[in-house]
């Protein structure tokens, strides 16, 4: 039985410190290309607090806990900012599977229905706690147990059959941004170890 070549893939991660994290842990992979999601988080956070879909206080956590991360300032010249130009760079790379992590950029149904494989990492349990937000409202739950998930993206967000997880704790004694650190490790972890 001869042994199968790993899957080009994609990892499609957001343009903050924990997607850097991310690309310094994969980018020496030979089968794997990374490219930042460049979709504007400011202007889609502003729409789902307006929504009603996540709490303010939620988005004001998120956005402290990143600025306090350590700066990863190397640069990524692959910037994917809508699914025109995923699809130039799949086609590009001759990609097989693309990754999300922590990327807004909705994947449009002409590239769900295509041969190539589109996965989401999310950093909670789902369905309970899809969506942004999840860490904030895990931890206001008392959710501790809690478990990052890979899975099949779908037209319906963090709604596709669940691939891989990793199992974390988050502790209500710690910091907001050291839960996230958890979850978000717990993560890379994942995708690590499923490339």
């Amino acid at each position: 039985m001869k042994n199968s070549s790993p899957k080009r893939s994609l990892l499609l991660v957001g343009n903050d410190s924990l997607g850097k994290l991310l690309i310094e842990k994969a980018f020496k992979l030979d089968h794997v290309s990374v490219a930042l999601d460049g979709t504007e988080r400011f202007f889609r956070a502003c729409k789902l607090i307006l929504n009603g879909r996540i709490s303010p206080v939620a988005v004001f956590k998120i956005f402290f806990a990143e600025l306090s991360r350590p700066r990863r300032n190397f640069k990524i010249s692959d910037i994917i900012k809508n699914n025109a130009e995923l699809h130039r760079f799949i086609i590009k790379k001759n990609i097989d599977r693309v990754i999300i992590f922590r990327g807004g950029l909705i994947i449009n149904k002409t590239a769900l229905s295509s041969d190539v494989e589109f996965l989401n990492v999310h950093c909670a349990r789902i369905p309970e706690y899809g969506g942004l937000g999840a860490i904030y409202r895990a931890l206001n739950e008392g959710s501790l147990d809690q478990m990052a998930v890979m899975h099949k993206v779908t037209d319906r967000v963090d709604k596709g059959e669940i691939i891989a997880t990793k199992r974390y704790r988050l502790n209500p004694k710690l910091s907001f941004k050291k839960n996230e650190n958890t979850a978000y490790q717990a993560g890379i972890d994942l995708i690590i170890e499923n490339i």
